[in-house]
């Protein structure tokens, strides 16, 4: 691998996983230089490790993103 990033780039058992479901007609992003936090539009679900952190449009409280380590 390029960056050496083992248990990524798969979707398979055991591997860490980051998923984004969206519609691509209607997705519209809505961050600017002053608020560039504002969630896009048009997307449905993301993933984040595996467990579920936006669902139709709003966050879900899940906190389940990890640094990326050389190696991990």
């Amino acid at each position: 691998t390029t960056f050496n990033l083992n248990r990524r780039g798969q979707m398979k058992k055991g591997y860490l996983a980051d998923l984004v479901i969206f519609d691509a007609a209607k997705i519209t992003d809505h961050a600017t230089p002053t608020d560039s936090t504002a969630l896009s539009t048009g997307v449905r679900e993301v993933f984040v490790n595996g467990a579920l952190t936006l669902h139709e449009g709003k966050l879900t409280g899940a906190r389940s993103g990890t640094p990326i380590k050389r190696g991990s």
